[in-house]
């Protein structure tokens, strides 16, 4: 019995042996498969389609980053402070928002203006090329705060909300390009209450006829960091096509936004001198914040969610 079991033993393993060497053989001469390549496809069609599938999940991953904001705001009102007009703290953070900007690696550029007092501030600049490179939007929000506020909500917030912006669109292309404004200036100096909106009315007198026709819109992000309220606001003194906008897309993703006409007869915000001179504009805030324009307007004072709501609303919007 133990001599016909090894035999029986012996004749298993030659058979296995030759069945391993058939399989061998036969598919070292089957051809290989195509990797995912259908018939008539390219592996540079493959490439273009990986490519695809990249973007779109980098877009859906991206993340809103409360660090940054909070980073941005505490630097503002913290660790500069109070920034009037032209003042060496208001060039400070001229300097920071243009740091922040080269490290996220965009190549910012300066406006040189002046302002009363023979002073001078700076608008500072950052583009991103979207998908249909045609049509353009700026998204504004201003540096400078009144004294003696430190202005971590006016407007250390609309500030904080460009820079996550503009660090989520650089991995990416927005549905149209946008560009970026970090206004100077923007509070009144004196006593004369048209005596503000220097950044930005400078930015419109520069703009030469085929640039405003080609931007479809201007979103103004000023104080975005307190308040019960989300608001658009203009003036109703020229096309409302931004409003509308922004209104049927915040419907769209059901959050609850409300039109709020701007009294001021030039303007509480830097949409002014855009929604004046035929570009359509709009101002985002959330109302009221009783601290503006004070001491008290700092930055243990601030609402982290509603920036966070604010910019996530937008970066939906241009996506």
């Amino acid at each position: 019995m133990k001599r016909r079991s090894t035999n029986h033993t012996i004749i298993a393993v030659i058979l296995i042996i030759l069945t391993v060497s058939l399989a061998t053989v036969i598919f070292a001469h089957k051809k290989p498969r195509s990797l995912g390549l259908k018939q008539g496809q390219s592996s540079k069609t493959v490439s273009k389609t990986a490519e695809k599938v990249v973007r779109k999940n980098s877009r859906s991953t991206a993340s809103w980053s409360g660090g940054n904001v909070r980073q941005a705001v505490h630097t503002l009102s913290r660790r500069i402070g109070v920034r009037t007009a032209g003042s060496r703290n208001e060039h400070r953070a001229a300097n920071y928002i243009e740091k922040r900007l080269k490290d996220i690696g965009y190549k910012p550029k300066r406006q040189r203006f002046r302002v009363p007092g023979r002073k001078r501030s700076y608008n500072i600049i950052a583009g991103k090329i979207g998908r249909d490179p045609k049509k353009r939007i700026i998204l504004g929000a201003h540096y400078d705060s009144k004294s003696p506020a430190p202005g971590a909500n006016d407007n250390g917030s609309g500030v904080a909300t460009l820079l996550e912006l503009a660090k989520l669109f650089k991995s990416q292309n927005p549905r149209h390009s946008v560009i970026f404004v970090f206004f100077g200036a923007e509070e009144r100096v004196g006593k004369n209450p048209n005596s503000h909106h220097f950044g930005s009315r400078y930015y419109v007198r520069r703009m030469s006829k085929s640039a405003k026709k080609r931007t479809f819109g201007m979103v103004s992000v000023d104080m975005v960091g307190y308040g019960r309220v989300f608001n658009v606001r203009s003036m109703k003194k020229g096309s409302m096509r931004q409003v509308n906008s922004l209104m049927r897309f915040a419907k769209r993703i059901k959050l609850r936004m409300k039109y709020l006409k701007d009294p001021g007869r030039t303007g509480w915000s830097d949409h002014e001198p855009f929604e004046l001179n035929g570009v359509p504009a709009a101002w985002i805030e959330w109302r009221n914040d009783p601290r503006y324009h004070s001491k008290k307007d700092n930055f243990s004072h601030m609402q982290w969610r509603r920036i966070t709501t604010t910019g996530r609303f937008l970066y939906k919007y241009l996506r």
